[in-house]
């Protein structure tokens, strides 16, 4: 398709174009996201990116711009990137489970405000028990901007601990954020049964580090998050499976001991 000076296209169809087709661009982007190897070169008009983001003015002019032929980008996966020159261009952007919180991620970074919004909006809208420990693993992305979205993952999962406490997102939630779980005041879930799932929570970040599922690698992965479990409520049934973990020291069984 031709581009003609006399297109009835609309700005925004006239732009998809002009990024599509990288047709006369004058910056170009190393792409090397996390977790890959993979180098991808991303080309753009400096105009368009220099008249929507304040960042972009910076890296591409005056005493701060970036000199190198391509500019390096090591944090942003390439789906992520992509995704924020096309809302650059035309205000569009194909939002999913996956890629919202890279998405927000490259919009806080460069600073386009709109993508911003519709990002939070987004994650908003599609909260749910079975994701929201990955809100909480990204909860730095979103608590200046969004605070109650935060207060809603607190309610959701002290209402729904359960469901999100057995989901896959919660395996993949990093140590601090489990603790902010168990911190929470009111989780609506046995206690014994969260000694459990921070059980296997362990063993799937040994596996993860490639390391043997012993109680000493269990406990060093845990850390504080051990001593967060509440576990003098337990009946002496179920503390006894406790001690059968290996996760405590004799000292410590012998002090909760004293609570039957």
């Amino acid at each position: 398709m031709a581009l003609y000076g006399d297109s009835d296209w609309s700005i925004v169809e006239s732009n998809r174009f002009m990024l599509d087709t990288q047709c006369q661009c004058d910056v170009h982007f190393q792409l090397v996201p996390p977790a890959t190897a993979e180098m991808i070169r991303v080309s753009a008009h400096r105009f368009m990116l220099m008249s929507r983001s304040s960042v972009f003015m910076a890296m591409l002019t005056g005493p701060l711009a970036e000199n190198d032929d391509c500019i390096k980008v090591t944090d942003i996966s390439s789906e992520c990137f992509h995704a924020l020159l096309k809302y650059i261009y035309t205000e569009e952007v194909d939002f999913s489970e996956d890629n919202a919180f890279g998405i927000l991620y490259a919009a806080k970074k460069y600073l386009v405000g709109g993508l911003v919004k519709k990002s939070l909006s987004y994650l908003e809208a599609n909260l749910t028990a079975v994701n929201v420990c990955s809100y909480l693993d990204n909860a730095f992305l979103v608590e200046e901007d969004c605070p109650e979205l935060l207060v809603q993952c607190s309610a959701l999962v002290q209402r729904e601990t359960q469901v999100a406490l057995h989901a896959e997102s919660f395996y993949d939630m990093n140590r601090e954020s489990l603790c902010r779980i168990l911190e929470m005041p009111r989780l609506s879930m046995p206690e014994s049964d969260i000694f459990s799932a921070c059980d296997h929570w362990a063993k799937r970040k040994c596996n993860e580090n490639q390391l043997a599922e012993t109680p000493k690698n269990k406990r060093e992965l845990l850390g504080r998050a051990l001593y967060l479990i509440h576990l003098p409520v337990l009946e002496i049934e179920q503390f006894t499976n406790v001690v059968k973990s290996g996760l405590l020291s004799t000292e410590e069984e012998n002090a909760i001991f004293r609570y039957f």
